[in-house]
């Protein structure tokens, strides 16, 4: 198991992992297929562990959902959601999260001491499919002839993504 994901439970942030497809004129993408998934990690995970978490985790949803389309997902930006945050600009071995929720306890407002304070909402992180690559993939899927080759789950699983 990834050791990013062993963790204390009060040090923790709730996700929300999703596919996201970008659409020309719009701000931010559109959910892919219903490919969303709450998942509990570490308050310490960094955005290289969110990239490989969401990988592992809707990679094969999104194989399974789209008949094996060879989608890059390692290529893929990575999104903070709400803030439209592209995480692979950031630091990749730095926590995302952790120093972001510090703040004093609530019991000693005197007490300069910070802890982590887990955030009240999931926070949503999503690989985002460029339109380029969406518009290629719907031209794929609606072309009977053009996958008649599909990729079985055995096949995807041993994917590398």
């Amino acid at each position: 198991m990834n050791r990013d994901l062993h963790h204390d439970p009060a040090e923790s942030v709730g996700l929300i992992l999703q596919i996201l497809h970008e659409v020309p004129g719009k701000l931010k993408g559109t959910l892919v297929l219903n490919l969303s998934e709450g998942k509990e990690v570490p308050a310490r995970i960094t955005p290289a562990g969110l990239r490989g978490l969401i990988i592992q985790v809707m990679g094969l949803r999104l194989a399974e959902a789209t008949n094996g389309y060879p989608f890059p997902l390692a290529q893929m930006p990575l999104r903070e959601v709400v803030r439209w945050i592209d995480l692979g600009q950031e630091d990749q071995n730095s926590p995302w999260f952790y120093n972001r929720y510090m703040g004093k306890p609530n019991h000693k407002q005197k007490d300069k001491t910070m802890v982590y304070k887990r955030p009240k909402v999931s926070i949503a992180i999503a690989l985002v499919i460029p339109a380029p690559q969406w518009e290629a993939y719907i031209d794929w899927d609606e072309c009977p002839n053009s996958n008649s080759i599909t990729y079985g789950a055995d096949r995807v699983k041993n994917w590398i993504f």
